[in-house]
């Protein structure tokens, strides 16, 4: 019986046991971690773990996304399946993004945790001895405006696929990777111009993962779109077959979402 349930879920998945690409990608991601963490006391062998952690997951991704567009465009995942169940693999795709946004949603809550935690136990905030974040907010709101904008730029390629506009298709997706690279460059030169450092007690500390770790989920997000804007313009995209071009709307709304709550929390309140 364990054969046959094998047989069976490597014909559901005849992507799962051959590709090599998942694995590469998670063992790059926990060198980065460990790097990161490794950086703080020894810093030379630190920074090192952690560009081969970057390589690695850069490599892992790269080939992954590879081999998903070819099936996706060669209906090999579609090959294995009765008409009855044709739909499943779309189905587990769209299970395992909903599962790893989930995931980033912990993720996120941890640090805000940690930030919600330390405010509350201080009888004073900002701690003494430390200015706000912003002493000027037009920089965060700008950036506030530039993200909700993006996401509606996201909506309107959504929904001239839906239109069969591919113009307007890739019209809206090349003015999300925009904007998106333009808050990339708003939130490094807020950075650049911090009176913080990130070993400015806990006020430093929770900016900087904050808005680093909410920085880094953009810059994958403009890169996920970017592949569907280069999708767009050959034509991989339909009206029933476009769910690489959703689930990058998930996420890149859930980024959005993490962004409103960190300007409210940090600089707002």
């Amino acid at each position: 019986m364990n054969e046959l349930a094998h047989e069976h879920g490597h014909a559901d998945h005849p992507h799962v046991d051959t590709n090599p690409w998942p694995p590469v990608g998670a063992l790059g991601i926990v060198m980065m971690a460990l790097g990161l963490a490794f950086s703080f006391t020894y810093a030379a062998q630190g920074r090192l773990v952690l560009i081969l952690g970057a390589i690695l997951t850069i490599v892992g991704t790269v080939g992954w996304w590879r081999d998903l567009i070819h099936e996706a465009r060669t209906g090999t995942l579609m090959t294995a399946h009765a008409a009855s169940d044709a739909h499943k693999p779309l189905t587990d795709l769209k299970l395992g993004m909903i599962l790893f946004i989930a995931s980033e949603v912990m993720f996120f809550a941890a640090f805000f945790g940690f930030y919600f935690y330390t405010r509350s136990g201080s009888t004073l905030w900002p701690p003494a001895g430390s200015e706000p974040i912003a002493e000027n907010l037009m920089l965060p709101i700008a950036l506030t405006l530039i993200l909700l904008t993006s996401g509606m730029t996201y909506t309107y390629a959504e929904a001239s696929l839906m239109k069969d506009d591919r113009r307007g298709l890739v019209t809206g997706l090349l003015l999300t990777v925009l904007l998106g690279v333009v808050f990339i460059g708003g939130q490094a030169y807020e950075w650049s111009h911090s009176h913080l450092a990130f070993t400015s007690g806990l006020l430093g500390n929770a900016f900087y993962m904050l808005t680093g770790f909410h920085g880094m989920h953009v810059i994958v997000g403009a890169i996920f779109i970017l592949v569907n804007l280069v999708r767009a313009t050959r034509g991989h995209f339909s009206k029933a077959d476009h769910f690489a071009l959703q689930g990058a709307g998930w996420y890149w709304h859930f980024v959005d979402v993490v962004w409103i709550l960190l300007f409210f929390s940090l600089y707002v309140f």
